[in-house]
C-alpha cells in the first residue's frame, strides 16, 4: 500500500526493493516484532489476491535487495521530494553517500503529482481555529506552571506577531524556527486576564506538525496582514521519491 497497483510496473519494482530492503534491516530478534504496517515503518495491509501488479513486482524482483559495503542499504522513500532530494545527514545526522542532496526534476515534472507545490497562508490577525489549537495544546503546561489556566477554552491567541526561520539547509529545508503569538490568558481562579507574548522554538522535528505543513522544503513570504508559505513535497524526502519513480517509469 506504499504505491499504487495501477502505477507502472518497473516503478512498483523499485517500490518492492525498497521496501523489502527496509524490511530485512528492520529485523530485530530482541523484539517480539520487527515492523509497524502503519507509516511509523511502512504500511502494509494484507495480501490481495486483487493487486496483480503489486504481486507481478514482487514476483519478479523476489530475493532481490539493495547492498552497500556489504549491507543492507538504508531504502527510504517518499511521496514527493518538491525536485530536491534530502540528505539522510541533515536529516538523521546519519550521512550515507548514496542518500544526499540532489535535484529530481522527475518529481516536479510529473503531472499526476499532486504535492509537487503547494501553498499555507497563516493570516496574522485572525489566527484560524485549526492552528490556535495546535498552539494552545503546546502552551497549557507553560501556563499552569506561571500560574494560568490550562484549559484551552481560557486561552485565546489574538495574534501571530512573527513567523521567521534561519537560513535553510543546502536541500532548502527549514530547520529552525521562531513562532511568536500574542494570547489571552486566564488565571486559574479565572477572575482576571492577562496578554502575553508565548514564543515557540520551532525545529525540523516540529515545524511541519505545528504549521500543518506537507514537508519542510518551503519559502516564507511575509505581507502587511499575513504569512504565506509556498513549498513542495510531501514527506521527509530523503531517498526515493515515489512520484519522482512514478515519472521515470513512464519516461521508460
Amino acid at each position: 500500500y506504499e504505491m499504487s497497483n495501477s502505477w507502472p510496473i518497473e516503478a512498483l519494482k523499485a517500490q518492492a526493493i525498497a521496501a523489502r530492503t527496509y524490511a530485512v534491516r528492520c529485523r530485530n530478534p530482541y523484539s517480539y516484532f520487527d515492523l509497524y504496517d502503519t507509516e511509523n515503518s511502512q504500511v502494509y495491509r494484507g495480501y490481495d489476491p486483487s493487486k496483480k501488479n503489486a504481486i507481478q513486482a514482487v514476483n519478479e524482483t523476489y530475493g532481490m535487495v539493495l547492498k552497500y559495503d556489504n549491507s543492507f542499504a538504508s531504502t527510504y522513500y517518499s511521496s514527493s521530494n518538491g525536485g530536491r532530494i534530502e540528505s539522510s545527514g541533515n536529516l538523521w545526522g546519519e550521512y550515507l553517500p548514496y542518500l544526499i542532496v540532489q535535484d529530481d526534476p522527475f518529481d516536479v515534472s510529473n503531472p499526476a503529482n499532486p504535492n509537487a507545490t503547494w501553498i499555507v497562508e497563516y493570516s496574522k490577525l485572525s489566527v484560524e481555529p485549526a492552528f490556535q489549537a495546535r498552539i494552545k495544546a503546546r502552551m497549557q503546561s507553560y501556563l499552569e506552571s506561571m500560574g494560568y489556566s490550562g484549559n484551552e477554552g481560557d486561552i485565546n491567541i489574538l495574534q501571530i506577531k512573527e513567523l521567521s526561520f534561519d537560513p535553510p539547509n543546502d536541500s532548502g529545508r527549514m530547520e529552525k524556527g521562531r513562532l511568536v503569538v500574542v494570547a489571552d490568558v486566564k488565571s486559574k481562579a479565572g477572575d482576571t486576564i492577562h496578554t502575553m507574548e508565548y514564543t515557540i522554538s520551532l525545529t525540523k522535528t516540529n515545524i511541519r506538525n505545528i504549521l500543518n505543513l506537507k514537508s519542510l522544503l518551503f519559502t516564507v513570504e511575509e505581507t502587511e496582514n499575513s504569512y504565506i508559505l509556498q513549498g513542495g513535497g510531501y514527506g521527509h524526502g530523503v531517498g526515493m521519491s515515489q512520484f519522482g519513480a512514478h515519472f521515470m517509469a513512464l519516461q521508460g
